[in-house]
């Protein structure tokens, strides 16, 4: 079993009803995650009201129950906005709060200080995760900053991480990983942190099993996007990573390979964009989280309606089918060394989709 905050946590999406989301949280419970995170990026939580990220967050505690933990999504680029979400996830019992931060403003490093220093002491019993995720807009948050927010205030735990482990904008962090050791580093040489103290979590599927398996990062887990939609095997493969299990682990990841390469699809086809009553052609695009998975779970009958909201939403279905739906009917078909039930049979059970997963799939089969 894996400590709070460690193995495989979803970022969960939001469908566009309540009744939508609370059965994917159940989903989850079901089929063995070790933690929930709703509003996050993945959830669309830039786009959601403070009202609505206060309702499902209370609704993923209410069904989670105690038996795995919720991460509310709590982020803000304005600290009184942070500190406020940070004190009504700790009132509704959420174990934690994960917070993107500097996103526009491009804060220094004193900047990124000085906000988490706010939300740490706003809730002191509410443990905070950093996420550094320099691809949504601000800086990276240099490891001495990190690691030593963590010693200087206890429930902050971690880092939840999304650079690719380097950084061109820094020398030292310019080789593969080199990011990820220098946490580590620092956390065990600075202050004496292991690996459950200084929690270093993936923020990105294809990274996760590379970052849990080297001596020299010891990540914990990962915060999953491509979970929402296959929970057991997700948390399945970080479990056996927690155990040291690496070449039970690197099946299941190198089978999901080509799905977790897909969390974005780029569109080098062109089309023809919208604009009042014209069109302009624009040669290539990229349709970003949660496009394919919000996608994809409508797709498959979990939820209701593949809908996001504005400026999110306009993935063409062609899209989808091409470049994620194919990779779907392989699995399904066999293709990959990985058991078919075992991916879609906690769909069928759970959800039974009507048309059938297989009908749905069928006709995907003649996509390269």
């Amino acid at each position: 079993m894996a400590e709070k905050c460690e193995g495989m946590m979803t970022a969960l999406i939001t469908p566009t009803t309540l009744d939508d989301f609370r059965q994917l949280v159940r989903y989850q419970v079901a089929y063995g995650i070790h933690g929930l995170l709703p509003c996050g990026t993945t959830g669309q939580s830039p786009t959601l009201s403070w009202n609505e990220h206060e309702a499902l967050i209370s609704d993923a505690v209410k069904i989670a129950d105690g038996k795995v933990p919720v991460i509310a999504g709590a982020g803000s680029n304005n600290p009184v906005e942070g500190i406020e979400a940070t004190k009504h996830a700790a009132d509704i019992g959420a174990y934690a709060t994960l917070h993107v931060t500097g996103y526009y403003n491009c804060p220094s490093q004193q900047g990124f200080a000085d906000y988490f220093e706010k939300v740490a002491k706003a809730a002191p019993g509410c443990k905070v995760i950093i996420y550094n995720i320099p691809g949504r807009g601000h800086p990276i948050i240099r490891h001495e900053v990190v690691v030593g927010l963590c010693s200087e205030f206890p429930n902050i735990i971690g880092t939840k991480d999304a650079t690719g482990g380097k950084s061109n904008d820094h020398p030292e962090y310019k080789e593969d990983g080199s990011y990820w050791k220098a946490l580590r580093k620092e956390a065990k040489a600075g202050y004496n942190f292991d690996k459950h103290r200084f929690k270093i979590i993936s923020g990105d599927d294809p990274a996760t099993l590379k970052m849990m398996s080297n001596p020299e990062i010891e990540g914990v887990g990962a915060i999953s996007v491509w979970s929402n939609i296959f929970p057991r095997a997700y948390s399945d493969m970080a479990r056996l990573a927690l155990e040291g299990n690496y070449d039970e682990a690197g099946k299941i990841d190198k089978a999901l390979a080509d799905l977790n390469k897909v969390v974005g699809i780029k569109d080098n086809t062109g089309y023809f964009v919208q604009i009042g009553k014209n069109q302009v052609w624009v040669p290539r695009d990229t349709y970003r989280n949660p496009e394919s998975v919000q996608r994809t779970a409508y797709e498959l009958g979990m939820i209701s309606s593949p809908d996001l909201r504005s400026p999110m939403g306009f993935l063409f279905e062609s899209e989808w089918v091409e470049q994620v739906g194919s990779i779907l009917y392989k699995l399904y078909d066999g293709k990959y060394d990985i058991d078919p039930d075992y991916l879609f049979g906690p769909i069928k059970d759970f959800f039974n989709p009507e048309p059938s997963i297989d009908k749905r799939l069928w006709e995907y089969r003649h996509v390269k």
